[in-house]
């Protein structure tokens, strides 16, 4: 009986053990699964995976808001098109304006070499240019010169060389330039002296000065001139001996038609040497001393 009890008692006492082992698993189990489900809300809140969740649905909107909203989104659309197309033309002018750039700097480049191929052409111009003017500078001076009066000695007759005579000599100028001579003036006087080296013997005649009118071109003038005494027989032997000379000096002046005055000397002398027997006189080039 005692032992039946004791069985019994043991069977209960196993019993209510696996009753609260059961119970404590249960209660584990509730647990996880109470963390388990606050763990998945905590991550999804707010969304629709969330056990719990609230959704607002937006207000429906009125007509005219509608309208407004479509006019809006229309515009931004006009917009961003005219922003694009702007976008592309600028794109474009870009574009041109390099290669309008690059034409640019071709044909700079090539006026560049252009002008420095010409710089040696333009030296070479300028110079020729220069010689040019200088060539027309003196033709036209040789112009003016062969225009010009010229008045010179064309001849010189020498008369009365004898004992006992009075020598004279008739000096012709003549007008050789192409325009008329003004104020012809010849001014002379004629002498006998020492040769080669006259002395300035009071025994020189009185000079002759004439004037005459305008001596066109090509026209002749004569002016006379005389010693102031016959010769004597020592002056014929000093004559064909050279040691002495029949002189004439003077001067003849004019001005051209361009004004510019004119004046040059008259040196002749004659004797044996000097053309005395042919009637003429030559050019004395020394100083007479006179």
């Amino acid at each position: 009986m005692l032992r039946s009890r004791s069985v019994m008692i043991c069977g209960a006492f196993l019993c209510f053990a696996l009753h609260a082992n059961a119970q404590g698993n249960h209660v584990g189990q509730n647990a996880g699964s109470d963390r388990g489900i606050a763990k998945v809300t905590a991550e999804t809140r707010g969304t629709e995976q969330a056990p719990f969740f609230i959704k607002v649905i937006p207000p429906k909107k009125s007509k005219a808001e509608s309208v407004s909203q479509e006019k809006k989104e229309s515009e931004g659309v006009s917009v961003e098109k005219r922003v694009a197309d702007l976008t592309g033309d600028l794109a474009t002018y870009t574009e041109k304006l390099y290669y309008a750039t690059v034409a640019l700097a071709a044909l700079t480049a090539g006026l560049l070499l252009l002008g420095f191929l010409q710089r040696g052409d333009n030296k070479r111009a300028i110079k020729t240019a220069e010689e040019s003017a200088e060539a027309a500078k003196l033709s036209a001076q040789a112009a003016v010169v062969q225009l010009k009066a010229f008045v010179a000695i064309q001849a010189v007759a020498l008369e009365n060389v004898g004992e006992g005579l009075v020598p004279r000599a008739v000096i012709t100028f003549k007008n050789t330039g192409l325009s008329p001579a003004f104020n012809v003036t010849q001014t002379g006087t004629m002498g006998i002296d020492y040769f080669p080296e006259p002395q300035g013997k009071p025994d020189l005649g009185g000079p002759v000065s004439r004037e005459s009118q305008p001596l066109g071109p090509g026209v002749e003038i004569g002016m006379p001139v005389q010693l102031p005494r016959a010769l004597q027989a020592h002056h014929i032997g000093a004559l064909l001996g050279n040691t002495m000379a029949l002189y004439v000096f003077g001067t003849v002046s004019y001005a051209d038609a361009f004004g510019e005055k004119h004046s040059y000397p008259i040196a002749l002398y004659s004797n044996l040497d000097g053309g005395m027997r042919e009637g003429r006189m030559a050019a004395f080039i020394g100083d007479p001393k006179v």
